[in-house]
């Protein structure tokens, strides 16, 4: 059945699955609590009344600040019930900088023209001051605790059936300063149409379901862990952040307990899965037999955290067939491409020096210096990819350029900001400013255009650095970040890596750096001019595990002043 809008999608669910079970809320002390369909969109529609009590109308924006538990979900639901437009922010902790948080949430506010902040009183004290204080100075905005409303109420749940497919449905913000301020517009067409065409490339049936812990504020715990499972009328096992990071464990026991199928995690998850969880915290019963499909949503995909995560669960039922790779952005609702299911992802052998220097993938040989990539997969339904080059020229199969993305699954545009949005889009193709190619309608995704590194003229990416630096004994694994550092002497870049090491006795420094640059020049025939060891949790990373490249850019440069050559 096809859907004009995602109200008339939800109210069909309301009204003929309300007694089926739905949501697993798991909050952060690990507490589980119970929603069928009916009860969930009964607590929805509480907030959905507050909200039109407040004086909320179609087409106002709200900003839901939310720790993440079942009163999130109810209020981002209870948003589009209503036709208002939801987006959610990262809950913050008491490490936030509250000056630059300030800042950031006051521009947010000013350009959505924001009429509703929801948070909660677990808020930090000095960032509840900060939302009053701008909520003081926008007497048309309103400041509300989830707290103040009642959601144990059987209210007749009502859905805005006035909505038109055009309309934008909810907001997708990424994490810092330049991301909040291109609000991804979604459209109900749009979204419909990404659930549609995913659920196809999943294979989604009712017999599976879905567990996370991924947080809402990002599109692949939104879209595939939050909408999907909803609009697909299969369980959700919805886990807090904070408590998979203390417990991760805990994802894979839900898993078996509850006898879920599907489950996004971001690359760096895999690897930290595969090393954290010991046996002895795993039930005597445990099983992944009935798993359908761990999916790696990174760009790239890295071969060895598949293959780290397959050895060491393989005697638990998982198979290569299990993991799964996904290419997906906000701009495009969620997936852009999908591996095929129940088959491991293709892993590309491309020649060293063709690639470094002339942009292209060729085919190695057996001996020959070659890189490794994994495959995302194919353009799922409804969405078309092509490379281009600096000229927007369409490349043929396995020439390197931009990804670039057309179909029906495309944002509505970024919200209030038609000059983002010209430059992003052009023509009805969205620019990503992703590199990858093409090679047989399979899309290898090597790195962002931005973070590229030329030394000698020879085109270098850093997570190719990174990942080789991970895998050196004595190196905390995904706690590196490579950089170029212009040298005006020689006229090219010098290769820069800054990297965490394990918390062991015994570590001599000088012979770990003396082989992470033989391992460099071994893989990529490049030199390493600086090699810095840096304290444990010096790398910053976003809340999604991406290295956050501009933070640790500047900080690695800072690192090259104080200290030179390494």
């Amino acid at each position: 059945m096809t859907f004009p809008t995602l109200n008339h999608w939800l109210k069909d669910i309301c009204e003929k699955s309300a007694d089926r079970e739905f949501l697993i809320a798991v909050d952060e002390q690990g507490t589980d609590c119970n929603f069928t369909y009916g009860q969930f969109f009964e607590s929805s529609e509480c907030v959905a009344s507050r909200l039109e009590e407040a004086g909320l109308k179609k087409g106002d924006t709200a900003i839901l600040i939310l720790p993440q538990d079942a009163e999130l979900l109810f209020s981002i639901i209870g948003c589009v019930q209503r036709g208002i437009i939801p987006t959610v922010l990262a809950f913050p902790n008491f490490k936030f900088d509250s000056e630059r948080y300030k800042i950031q949430l006051n521009h947010l506010v000013t350009y959505l023209d924001a009429r509703w902040i929801m948070s909660s009183k677990k808020l930090p004290e000095q960032i509840d001051k900060l939302i009053r204080e701008i909520v003081a100075a926008r007497p048309g905005t309103t400041y509300a605790r989830i707290e103040e409303i009642d959601l144990g109420g059987r209210p007749s749940v009502k859905f805005n059936l006035d909505a038109r497919s055009e309309d934008v449905a909810f907001l997708q913000h990424s994490s810092g300063t330049t991301g909040l301020q291109k609000g991804v517009a979604i459209t109900h067409r749009s979204a419909i149409q990404q659930i549609t065409h995913y659920s196809g490339a999943m294979r989604i049936t009712p017999e599976d379901g879905v567990a996370s812990w991924l947080p809402l504020y990002h599109d692949m715990g939104l879209l595939a862990c939050f909408w999907l499972p909803l609009l697909a009328r299969i369980p959700l096992v919805q886990m807090a952040p904070a408590y998979w990071v203390v417990q991760p464990q805990e994802l894979l026991i839900r898993m078996h307990r509850h006898r879920s199928t599907l489950a996004w995690l971001p690359n760096f998850a895999f690897t930290f899965l595969a090393h954290r969880v010991n046996d002895d915290l795993l039930p005597s019963n445990f099983s992944m037999a009935n798993i359908r499909a761990f999916v790696n949503c990174s760009e790239p995909v890295l071969e060895k955290s598949f293959t780290d995560f397959e050895e060491r669960f393989r005697k638990f039922g998982v198979r290569p067939g299990m993991l799964q790779a996904s290419y997906a952005m906000a701009e495009n609702t969620f997936a852009v491409t999908q591996t095929r299911i129940a088959e491991p992802p293709l892993t590309d052998h491309v020649k060293r020096d063709p690639f470094q220097r002339d942009n292209q993938a060729i085919e190695a040989a057996g001996g020959e210096p070659a890189l490794s990539f994994v495959s995302s997969g194919r353009a799922i339904g409804g969405t078309n990819i092509r490379i281009v080059d600096a000229a927007g020229a369409v490349l043929p199969d396995r020439l390197i350029g931009e990804i670039a993305v057309s179909g029906d699954s495309l944002m509505g545009g970024y919200y209030k900001r038609e000059d983002f949005t010209r430059e992003a889009v052009r023509d009805g193709w969205y620019y990503t400013g992703d590199v990858g190619y093409l090679a047989g309608g399979e899309l290898y995704v090597i790195g962002r255009a931005k973070d590229l590194i030329i030394i000698g003229g020879k085109n270098i990416y850093p997570q190719d650095v990174e990942t080789i630096v991970s895998e050196y004994p004595g190196v905390h694994p995904g706690r590196v970040v490579a950089v170029g550092i212009f040298n005006e002497n020689i006229g090219t870049e010098d290769l820069c890596v800054a990297a965490e090491l394990e918390q062991k006795d015994g570590l001599n420094e000088a012979e770990i750096r003396r082989g992470i640059k033989k391992s460099i020049t071994d893989a990529l025939d490049i030199a390493a001019r600086h090699v810095f060891f840096v304290p444990p949790r010096w790398i910053v990373k976003s809340t999604s595990g991406k290295v956050s490249r501009k933070q640790n850019r500047e900080k690695t440069i800072a690192e090259f002043l104080s200290k030179g050559r390494g």
